[in-house]
């Protein structure tokens, strides 16, 4: 699942380590370091932005998730592109473990030709690829534990 593979990966690893924690921004008096965007299938951390359950969302909480949802968006269309044009992103991939991460740039690559170059996406591509999300949709991180500073971060965006 999503949170198990990002725990794993060497992004991980680099937001761990003191090339990822320069700060960029005081926000409230909160020292807020690089972000990335989540759902709720990740930990609360400083650096990972996931939105509040909608069972716990007040004014101030369902304005943040819109911004979160927002951002998001641009990042799930950017690979729901990418997976429309390179279906074996989204099924178990009959490849040796080792070589995923290079199919996977390959794939990357070639979408980045094929958008500069304005190939379009078919749209029975993209409803296929959206079809194929939904029937794997990853389930809630079921911890509470919030490593130190993420819900003070998150509560500066609110603010914010």
């Amino acid at each position: 699942h999503d949170s198990y593979v990002y725990q794993n990966s060497t992004l991980a690893k680099i937001v761990g380590s003191p090339l990822f924690s320069a700060p960029t921004a005081t926000i409230s008096g909160v020292t807020v370091p690089p972000l990335i965007l989540c759902d709720q299938a990740f930990p609360q951390t400083p650096n990972l932005v996931k939105p509040f359950r909608s069972l716990d969302t007040c004014d101030e909480h369902r304005n943040y998730n819109y911004h979160v949802s927002r951002c998001r968006r641009v990042v799930e269309y950017a690979f729901g592109r990418l997976k429309a044009r390179f279906r074996l992103i989204s099924k178990r991939m009959d490849a040796d473990i080792g070589n995923v991460p290079e199919i996977i740039r390959a794939c990357c690559v070639l979408h980045n030709i094929c958008e500069y170059f304005n190939d379009s996406v078919a749209q029975q591509w993209m409803h296929e690829a959206q079809t194929d999300d939904a029937v794997h949709v990853q389930p809630a991180h079921s911890s509470n534990v919030v490593v130190a500073n993420g819900a003070d971060v998150r509560a500066a965006l609110v603010e914010y």
